[in-house]
């Protein structure tokens, strides 16, 4: 308005807005499994969790977990947030399954993050930002893994399994020479597809499976 003008106001912005060691307790790694126990071949849900309540600078780095004795398949990821103790907290989490393969004891190494902090955007991806670097190492963890139960002449330790018979038409309504297709699935939940033993067809007298 006319020559009117605002008076300037000066802004003091420090190198380090977040000392390593404050930033340090506002950043927790863990990493957690669904059992202590389990059968050779069995799922073990793994979740590694990341807890921050500070930015984290691009080029953040989380270990994967190198099993030994072990198929490890990662299920996903996924991010949200949580308030704990009146303090809001950005959650990443991941998830892997880890199926055993012999008996004894299983280790789950201690993993590794590390994050430059400060700054803001986004994070885990290939471009790093300055500042002071965080180290954050979780806990090694051991499950006993016992072996197959006895009597088991195929040894498949599903948290679900389900056997299913479909035709395209009514078994009971068949004639001589007539054609129909059976399909018969098996589903289980816990398993990878190669734990799955093949479906052979059975001999039945008068038929012919194709």
């Amino acid at each position: 308005v006319g020559g009117e003008r605002t008076q300037p106001i000066a802004i003091r912005v420090s190198e380090d807005p977040v000392p390593a060691a404050a930033a340090a307790r506002e950043v927790q790694l863990q990493v957690e499994t669904d059992t202590a126990e389990l059968h050779v071949q069995q799922q073990l849900l793994l979740t590694v969790r990341l807890l921050h309540a500070v930015n984290l600078n691009r080029g953040a780095t989380l270990e994967a977990p190198g099993i030994s004795d072990a198929v490890v398949r990662e299920l996903g990821e996924n991010s949200y947030e949580k308030v704990i103790d009146g303090r809001r907290y950005g959650v990443f989490e991941r998830r892997y399954a880890v199926f055993p393969q012999k008996s004894g004891e299983l280790v789950v190494p201690a993993l590794g993050f590390q994050a430059a902090l400060g700054g803001s955007g986004g994070w885990f991806d290939q471009f790093g930002g300055r500042g002071k670097t965080l180290r954050l190492r979780s806990q090694e963890k051991r499950i006993r893994v016992l072996p197959p139960e006895a009597g088991a002449a195929t040894w498949l330790p599903a948290r679900m399994l389900t056997l299913i018979e479909t035709w395209d038409k009514s078994p009971q309504e068949l004639r001589v020479g007539d054609s129909a297709t059976r399909t018969v699935t098996i589903t289980a939940t816990g398993l990878t597809g190669a734990q799955l033993p093949p479906l052979s067809a059975p001999a039945v007298d008068g038929l012919r499976f194709y």
